[in-house]
């Protein structure tokens, strides 16, 4: 096997953003340079992204390569931090970024706090990973600078997944392999079935669990375990509505 990285996105509409093609590019650049293969692959169509998942999965273990390196189309990130987590060499490993939303309470909290503060630094605070990334516990990581750390689960925009995750689970949920979606045939034309890696699971309190959340569930029941990478510096892509309520802003 190649040690090597296959990028595989899912780009709904053919669709993806400015930051994450920079991202891309200084990639493929840094895995030039450390000597490591690389490999892209996207699909768009259907808005079913835990098929799309699942078929891009399927390419990866055709590929020869090492390692499947998701990464979401609205997402920025640096070439060298995920050469750096490819150097950590665990199963399944996170490149952490933050969810769409902006976190004003801890931007008011900051400004309390610290009533001198450039806005610049207040507008660090705006960044909300509770939604992305979970501790051991279930609740909210506490992210170490710098580091590796054990978490229970996180979202698959920037995963790094090792080959051999995908032959363990195979093995321990053989009940989901299923048909090699006809829609997606052009783009793996050998493949006639595929495995439901990906997929929505229920907790037993009765919370459904994303597609990504699900993975890292089923993972952990293989005896597996997930690390967060913390030295990501990342960008989330999203729309904001910009509200204006100029009678609120002048006290009438």
């Amino acid at each position: 096997m190649k040690q090597g990285i296959f990028v595989a996105t899912p780009a709904y509409g053919g669709m993806c953003y400015l930051p994450y093609v920079n991202g891309l590019l200084e990639l493929q650049r840094a895995c030039l340079d450390a000597g490591l293969a690389f490999e892209y692959f996207y699909l768009s169509g259907t808005a079913l992204l835990h098929q799309q998942r699942n078929v891009a999965v399927e390419r990866f273990l055709q590929s020869g390569l090492s390692h499947m390196m998701f990464i979401d189309a609205d997402i920025g990130f640096r070439g060298s931090d995920v050469i750096r987590m490819f150097e950590q060499q665990h199963d399944v490993m996170l490149g952490l970024y933050p969810s769409k939303s902006i976190n004003w309470a801890a931007v008011a909290d900051a400004a309390r706090a610290d009533p001198s503060a450039p806005p610049e630094r207040l507008a660090l605070f705006s960044a909300d990973y509770s939604q992305t990334v979970y501790a051991m516990d279930g609740a909210a990581s506490r992210i170490q600078l710098d580091s590796v750390s054990e978490v229970h689960s996180g979202g698959a925009g920037l995963m790094m997944i090792a080959h051999g995750v995908f032959e363990k689970m195979a093995q321990a949920f053989p009940e989901t392999k299923v048909q090699f979606p006809s829609s997606y045939q052009s783009l793996s034309p050998n493949s006639t079935t595929m495995y439901e890696h990906f997929e929505f699971l229920r907790e037993p309190d009765g919370r459904s669990l994303s597609e990504d959340l699900s993975f890292c569930r089923k993972w952990r029941m293989c005896g597996g375990k997930l690390y967060a990478c913390s030295w990501f510096k990342t960008v989330h892509v999203g729309v904001h509505l910009h509200e204006g309520n100029l009678p609120a802003l002048l006290g009438r």
